[in-house]
């Protein structure tokens, strides 16, 4: 169909490239945070007088409530070093004997992600963004904290709730990670010699005989057993030795099982045998499925009835009261607890272990994408929300307790002044800042959940809000995790993970590539019992051709049809009536329906086909619509001619590429178009089907390194550190994902370049690259680089330091202090002396120079400030700051070898922990020409360094066209890297430049080789595009015809100016009297092993000597003679002699290394001549 691509491009441009993010925090805010309070509601108070509930959460906007509640923009936050965050309201009922009230209350602060539901940015308009100070294409999905960007990066994970079957060591093991809103558990069936056992934290540090466990749970006939497992000659064999086990340890009740438990766990009773073991079955064995508790055990309110009859029984008359209550309670419980959904679920695993033991079924492929499970902001924030909630409400629990203790009475009013809304804010703030993340209730650690947004480029942006990191330890040396498992086609992008140990651990979702979020488990449930759902405690097992239904991994009944159930599903999935990522996934092996509705599962968009006529549901008039705007692809979805597909439910679909599939065979959905395969930096490549496969995986981690346009808004940014491509172009080449998903071309990171593929001397050898000077000089590869130089006032609030003729009118020179964020200062504080006062101030350096000599405050104004476009070089003064009444100096210097120019300057005020400071932001712009050694690469990850810069006049040139080449590339380059896309790149553009039009390099599309050919020959080019050139040296043809045309090379961020570094003296350290290590300090030249063996090898002894000693840390050491020890001048302690001291010279840290030896015990001697 003619313009099928476009349903691609306006789906991304529907949802955004950061969808994923987005839709997991707006989820978060909007109904995970209500749950959590819901669950958590009631806090458990020990006193009878006062009862205190939450309700009614809710997360509001970002704002400034001391300034009329004015909207606080992403940008405000980033200037002035604060947190984004909005505060969370919940209404607190506080109930008495004489009050029943409600009152609202803030628990803490929420940071907010941009462009979420929450943002200000939300729903603003580019006018309205433009006033912000933002970038309207800003794709938002990241924090603002402390000033900071910090994206949460998303984590990959095993799914929980689901069997995964591994062997180890020749032993079949079942495992499970059960997790629940409450705890999380492991459980193992393990398969050994036929013997089939149970290992769980409940039962100690050793597994437990199977059949055991099952009668613990209830089922104590052998024939249940029997029935719940499988009635085959198959199962029966292996369950036959593990009965026998069992009953050799006398183990036929319930009773009895839960006694050999509590013993074989070896843990102290809390209140009796039986009640420990039955509580620690419901509750933490296969903890993810409800064993329907109702006033007895353990509940969703706080309120534990055990625990009450515990309580009450130890004020029990006598020991003979307090047994009668603990068998009743036992008897009770019995009763109470339905264990029989936990074991059905044990039941499928005994089942899959033995199955896959007879060679049925295959070990689990951990790496098939289906058991996976992606975690986004959203999950991590409600593990944090719900830690750092449960720890606000015990400790204002204690406080109310530990009121009432001394006897005190508390005014319900005052309730909410015992509450400490910092808790939540901290915890969600740490989180984020520093990236670590611990839950002790959990046991959850994770370092590294957060990073600072890549500013480098627009596409680097993308690239890291894309990104996917994998849980698996990258030290680990194993091949499977990293492979590229078919399962993660349209999920995962191909050619985006970077090299080296982290390869296939880190990846990047592919353009299409959609996360699900947590949808109503209760609607699903309620469908699945109108398509004639049966109960599973009404069912007997013993019929082969049931089929079990599981709904996120907990099992919920019993259908005797599932095509039916499969198919009506689907249907009502297709018309709306359920959430579209609904998943309905058929495991004929282990006879069960997979019904997921959970959050974390990787879903893609597919054509659905018609199964009656084989042809695709959507139509040509539908695409048209939707190109002209009147119809969006979401409209496709609820019409149901498109749907989302996860990895598990593909595994059951037959999906063809194109439509033209259909043809030859029946398929029940076909691709939207095979673009989508790619990501978004993956997709910057032309032509990579014709592209050696390495090439594309480095060309995706040099176009993150490329400088570009980073956003919209660098004039009015601060950061640390940003590069600008001054003269960027669009590429001629390009594809179509490029062209109309992304806004690569509105900021592009690269410039096109006349390349002429030829040797031209001997500097272009190993890929470096002869550059003509007059096209640096016109601008090719110049850039600029703005360094942050940032200084804290601390002092008078009010003051902030500034003198009465500082500098009002200075560019970005305003005071963040009034609720017009980018107007004047409307107000100007004078005082008669401002500096009488104690705290930091601005000196005008005129009056207040002290003791420095006055060529280094050249710069500064007579504010104290530097002055807008002035050189600086290093050593000069940026701010002149004095402290105190002594005017004690404490001024900011500039300290890089590199020269600048004072391009902005901006004074803030900055929250911090003793209240607002002052800081000011010097912004330092260096412009920066391509030099020897600075590194180019063309979008086919072929980089190089500029070996020499040639004068226009001694370059080749063509006699016809007058074109000179920008950029001289060697030949030698083509033929073992194998980039054909460059070529073909390289033609294409050429054939573009004539007919005035760009060229597509979509991926899987045919380039039309001879096409481009034709038209080259069309406009007197030679065929296959190589021209005559004529030498600018001799002015003699070249020898051979040249192969000339643009390429688009990007400028990557590695330059000369930042790595070069050399050093006479300078510091060293302060232990080892050795050469500091780093450019950043002055040090020195690491002299490793390898130059060490070099040395030796051709026999610099006299160098060797110098290097390692008399230019390092060459010590004089006083040694004894007669006894080899280190002694003083003229004295050897050990010896009690002054003879034979001699003076040795030798490295200080062989000195050191002795006296460290010594410290442990072992005597060093050396041996003197």
């Amino acid at each position: 169909m003619k313009n099928q691509f476009r349903l691609v491009t306006n789906y991304v441009n529907e949802n955004s490239l950061v969808r994923h993010h987005l839709d997991s925090f707006n989820t978060f805010c909007d109904t995970t945070i209500k749950q959590i309070v819901r669950n958590h509601s009631i806090v458990a108070l020990k006193t009878n007088k006062l009862q205190i509930s939450f309700e009614n959460i809710s997360v509001k906007s970002p704002s400034i409530p001391t300034e009329s509640n004015r909207p606080l923009t992403p940008q405000e936050c980033r200037l002035r070093k604060s947190t984004y965050s909005a505060p969370i309201f919940a209404k607190i009922r506080i109930k008495s004997q004489q009050l029943n009230i409600i009152q609202e209350v803030l628990i803490g602060q929420l940071p907010i992600m941009l462009r979420s539901s929450r943002c200000v940015l939300s729903n603003a308009s580019i006018n309205e963004q433009f006033s912000y100070g933002e970038d309207f294409y800003d794709p938002g999905g990241y924090f603002i904290t402390n000033g900071t960007e910090r994206v949460v990066l998303m984590y990959e994970q095993t799914a929980a709730n689901r069997v995964i079957i591994v062997q180890r060591n020749g032993i079949l093991a079942a495992g499970v990670a059960s997790n629940s809103r409450e705890r999380k558990s492991k459980i193992e069936v393990i398969l050994n010699n036929k013997m089939l056992s149970c290992q769980s934290s409940v039962f100690g540090k050793k597994p437990v005989n199977l059949v055991i466990v099952m009668r613990a749970m209830g089922v104590e006939s052998d024939q249940e057993i029997m029935q719940l497992i499988g009635v085959d000659s198959l199962f029966q064999e292996y369950l036959q030795q593990t009965i026998f086990e069992a009953q050799e340890l006398l183990i036929f009740t319930q009773k009895q099982a839960l006694i050999y438990i509590f013993k074989h766990s070896e843990k102290t009773a809390r209140k009796s045998p039986i009640i420990d073991v039955l509580e620690a079955l419901a509750i933490n064995f296969i903890c993810h499925i409800n064993v329907n508790v109702e006033n007895i055990g353990y509940s969703n309110t706080g309120f534990d009835a055990k625990k009450q009859v515990q309580t009450e029984s130890k004020f029990a008359i006598n020991g003979q009261q307090k047994i009668e209550k603990e068998v009743k309670v036992e008897n009770q419980l019995r009763q109470e607890y339905n264990f029989k959904p936990k074991l059905v679920f044990l039941a499928e695993m005994v089942r899959r272990i033995i199955l896959c033991k007879a060679g049925v079924q295959l070990p689990t492929d951990r790496d098939f994408y289906g058991n996976k499970r992606i975690e986004l902001a959203g999950q991590l924030f409600e593990l944090i929300f719900e830690d750092s909630f449960r720890n606000m409400t015990q400790q204002l629990s204690k406080r109310i307790d530990d009121f009432y203790k001394k006897g005190r009475e508390i005014d319900p009013k005052r309730i909410i002044e015992f509450i400490d809304s910092k808790k939540i804010t901290i915890s969600f703030s740490q989180a984020i800042s520093s990236g670590n993340v611990t839950l002790d209730r959990f046991k959850y650690t994770r370092v590294g959940s957060s990073q600072v947004v890549a500013r480098l480029s627009y596409i680097s942006c993308l690239g890291q809000m894309t990104r996917l990191t994998s849980t698996f330890d990258k030290d680990l040396k194993a091949t499977g995790p990293r492979m590229l498992n078919t399962s993660q086609y349209g999920i995962c992008c191909p050619s985006d993970t970077p090299e080296g140990e982290s390869v296939g651990l880190v990846k990047n979702l592919a353009a299409l590539a959609e996360i699900s979020t947590d949808q109503d488990i209760n609607i699903l449930q309620r469908v699945l019992n109108a398509l004639g759902l049966e109960d599973i405690n009404f069912i007997d097992f013993s019929s082969s051709k049931l089929t079990q239904i599981n709904l996120n991994g907990e099992v919920v009944g019993i259908h005797s049809h599932p095509e039916f159930l499969i198919q009506q599903l689907r249907k009502l999935r297709r018309m709306g009536k359920i959430s579209q990522m609904t998943s309905v996934a058929y495991d004929s092996l282990s006879q069960c329906v997979n019904v997921c509705c959970d959050s974390g599962r990787a879903c893609r968009p597919l054509i659905v086909v018609d199964q009656k006529t084989n042809q695709v549901k959507i139509t040509q008039n539908d695409i048209d619509q939707v190109v002209n705007g009147e119809l969006s692809v979401k409209d496709l979805i609820k019409t149901g001619k498109i749907e989302l597909i996860d990895v598990s439910e593909a595994a059951n679909c037959d999906i063809g590429f194109y439509i033209s599939d259909l043809k030859f065979k029946k398929c029940t959905h076909i691709e939207i178009d095979c673009l989508a395969v790619y990501g978004v930096v993956a997709s910057l490549v032309p032509f990579p089907h014709h592209n050696q496969s390495p090439r594309n995986v480095f060309q995706c981690a040099m176009g993150k390194q490329a400088i570009g346009m980073p956003c919209l808004n660098i004039r009015n940014r601060f950061d640390t550190l940003l590069f600008e491509l001054s003269y960027p172009q669009k590429p001629l080449v390009s594809s179509k994902f490029t062209r109309y998903s992304t806004h690569y071309m509105e900021m592009p990171a690269g410039q096109n370049a006349i390349v002429a593929v030829t040797s031209f001397s001997g500097y272009d050898i190993e890929d470096a690259l002869i550059m003509s000077r007059s096209s640096v000089d016109r601008g090719f590869g110049r850039c600029m680089v703005y360094k942050c130089n940032e200084t804290d006032m601390e002092g008078n609030e009010q003051l902030v330091g500034l003198p009465e003729n500082m500098d009002q009118e200075k560019h970005a020179n305003k005071m963040i202090h009034t609720p017009e964020f980018y107007n004047d200062v409307q107000t100007h504080i004078s005082h008669s002396d401002p500096f009488k006062q104690t705290g930091e101030y601005f000196k005008n350096p005129d009056k207040y120079r002290l003791s420095q000599t006055f060529k280094n405050f050249h710069a500064l104004d007579s504010d104290g400030l530097t002055r807008l476009n002035t050189k600086i070089e290093d050593g000069d003064i940026l701010v002149n700051k004095t402290i105190g009444e002594q005017h004690v100096p404490a001024t900011a210097k500039f300290q890089r070898e590199a020269h600048g120019v004072v391009d902005k300057v901006l004074i803030a005020s900055s929250p911090s922990i003793t209240g607002n400071k002052t800081i000011v932001k010097t912004i330092i712009r260096e412009y920066r020409l391509p030099y020897y050694g600075d590194k180019f690469s063309s979008r086919h990850g072929q980089k190089g360094t500029v070996g020499l810069i040639v004068n226009q006049s001694d370059m080749p040139f063509s006699p016809v066209t007058g074109i000179v080449p920008d950029m001289i590339m060697n030949p030698h380059g083509f033929p073992s890297r194998m980039t054909m896309g460059k070529q073909l790149e390289l033609l294409s553009g050429k054939a573009s430049v004539l007919q005035g039009c760009a060229a597509d390099g979509t991926i899987f599309k045919n380039a039309a080789l001879s096409e481009v050919c034709q038209d080259l020959l069309a406009h007197g080019f030679n065929y296959v595009g190589k021209d005559l050139l004529m030498s600018g040296i001799s002015g003699l043809p070249c020898r051979s015809y040249v192969f000339e045309g643009p390429i688009f090379y990007q400028r990557l961020k590695h330059m000369v100016n930042d790595k070069m570094h050399a050093r006479s003296t300078g510091p060293v350290s302060f232990l080892t009297r050795q050469p500091l290590e780093g450019r950043s300090k002055d040090g020195g030249l690491r002299l490793g092993e390898m130059e060490k063996d070099c040395f030796i090898a051709y026999g610099t002894s006299a160098l060797l000597n110098e290097r390692m000693g008399y230019a390092s840390d060459e010590y004089s050491a006083y040694i004894c003679k007669k006894c080899g020890v280190l002694g003083y001048k003229g004295w050897c302690q050990t010896c009690q002699d002054g003879t034979d001291v001699r003076v040795v010279k030798m490295p200080y840290a062989a000195k050191l290394l002795s006296q460290e030896m010594l410290a442990m015990g072992v005597l060093m001697r050396f041996k003197v001549d």
